[in-house]
């Protein structure tokens, strides 16, 4: 009896011990039933903030491939656009095959410059957006504006301010005798579009008559190239190269010094031919390797005179030691020496000529190709104050300047002064006009052309 007793009781217990297992269980449970609860309206908020965040996400996605695709569809048929010019182009100039030899009777139209005042010549400056506006849209530059000042500053202003002689600038082309065409390459190597354009803008302007004849191009570069095929337009340049400079035609000028040494010579001590010939220095050169020919230059100089020696210093950027490289002024080697090279530099010209000659010395031109100006004066003999030396024959400069007479040095360098206010003249593009306006005048009085420059 007690044992069944004793058996129940711990039935009991155990059941009693289930429940309180069980009820603590549930009340656990609901713990953290009612802890998640209390969670879930902020992570419903994290969710719903991290959803639109998606959100955005994919629809910037879906803009920036939207944009790029259209971006490729316009330069695709930009493309096909200008290939297609570009043909016709090339095929109207196949068919023009004088292009290379024009000269002012082959490609000039003289009917256009018949005016009651033979005194005065009509030009029609073209606005800065001629030809195709889409294409400078399409091709913004940084340049653009730069070079367009440049021409207004250096072209148009003079002109319209009837600073030349003999023009008139006229907004009717019906009246013109010259066409003239803004920008272009106007600033060194850089032009006011993509070279490759070029041909395709000229052949848009709305007076251009397939070929260009009587316009005007103003290029200041110095690359040997040319950017607009075999046309009838004149070109006034600054770096013609032989094979492609129409003699009696195009017009020749000179690249601009970056530095002018004029007046720190002609003031100082060295104002004669006698203190001339006390220059320390028979030859110099400093300067960057702009060609393979510079670093020819270079080393037959060093061949001949290892280290430099007092009278012939050779300093090219990245053959020379930096530290004798800077050590040397440029401006203070050209005030000390009697003959400066001038090899050719990324063009066959060199801003280096003119600022030899503005210091005074006798300039060494090395290059083939070179076409020296002469701006249609045939009193200005390029012989009489310079040598020039063919890429062949550097070997042969140092010898032949060391027996040269010293009166003929002093010469030469009587002549360098003399000849100086001409060749800076040369450097301005407008002065390019009156020398195509005097043509034109020869021509209509029936005088022969004079052959304008000279080419070695």
């Amino acid at each position: 009896m007690l044992r069944k007793l004793s058996a129940r009781r711990g039935s009991t217990n155990i059941v009693e011990h289930v429940k309180d297992e069980t009820k603590s269980n549930s009340m656990h449970k609901d713990h953290s039933t009612t802890a998640c609860r209390a969670d879930a309206v902020p992570a419903k908020r994290w969710c719903q903030r991290y959803q639109h965040w998606i959100m955005i996400q994919l629809l910037t996605i879906v803009c920036i491939t939207l944009f790029v695709s259209l971006a490729i569809f316009e330069y695709i048929q930009f493309s096909t656009q200008i290939l297609t010019l570009r043909e016709e182009l090339n095929h109207e100039i196949e068919d023009d095959p004088h292009g290379l030899m024009c000269n002012m009777d082959s490609c000039f139209d003289y009917s256009k410059c018949n005016t009651e005042n033979d005194s005065v010549t009509e030009i029609y400056i073209y606005p800065d957006n001629a030809g195709y506006e889409w294409l400078l849209r399409k091709i913004p530059h940084d340049e653009y504006k730069k070079i367009h000042d440049m021409f207004q500053q250096h072209i148009t202003i003079p002109l319209q301010n009837q600073k030349v002689r003999g023009v008139h600038v006229t907004t009717d082309p019906s009246k013109a005798c010259l066409f003239l065409v803004p920008g272009l390459c106007y600033n060194g190597n850089r032009c006011d579009m993509w070279e490759g354009l070029i041909p395709s803008r000229l052949h848009a302007l709305p007076y251009w008559n397939t070929y260009g004849r009587n316009h005007v191009i103003f290029d200041h570069d110095d690359s040997p190239s040319t950017k607009y095929g075999a046309l009838d337009a004149i070109i006034v340049r600054t770096a013609a190269h032989g094979a492609l400079f129409r003699h009696g035609f195009d017009v020749q000028m000179l690249l601009y010094g970056n530095v002018n040494l004029r007046s720190h010579w002609s003031s100082s001590s060295i104002t004669s031919a006698h203190d001339f010939m006390q220059r320390p220095l028979l030859l110099s050169f400093k300067g960057a390797t702009s060609h393979p020919l510079r670093a020819k230059l270079y080393h037959v100089v060093q061949q001949r005179n290892r280290p430099n020696t007092k009278d012939v210093k050779m300093l090219l950027k990245g053959y020379t030691s930096n530290k004798e490289y800077h050590a040397n002024d440029y401006n203070t080697m050209l005030l000390q020496t009697r003959f400066a090279l001038v090899p050719r530099g990324f063009g066959t010209h060199a801003y280096r000529l003119m600022e030899a000659i503005s210091a005074g010395c006798i300039p060494i031109l090395i290059g083939d190709g070179y076409v020296l100006p002469t701006f249609d004066n045939p009193e200005l003999d390029w012989r009489s104050f310079s040598f020039k030396f063919a890429e062949s024959e550097m070997d042969q400069i140092e010898p032949f300047l060391r027996g040269l007479d010293e009166t003929l040095i002093r010469k030469m360098h009587d002549n360098v002064r003399d000849v100086y206010p001409i060749l800076e003249r040369g450097t301005h593009l407008v002065e390019g006009i009156p020398i195509i306006l005097e043509r034109i005048r020869n021509r209509r009085m029936g005088h022969s052309f004079l052959v304008s420059n000279s080419t070695a």
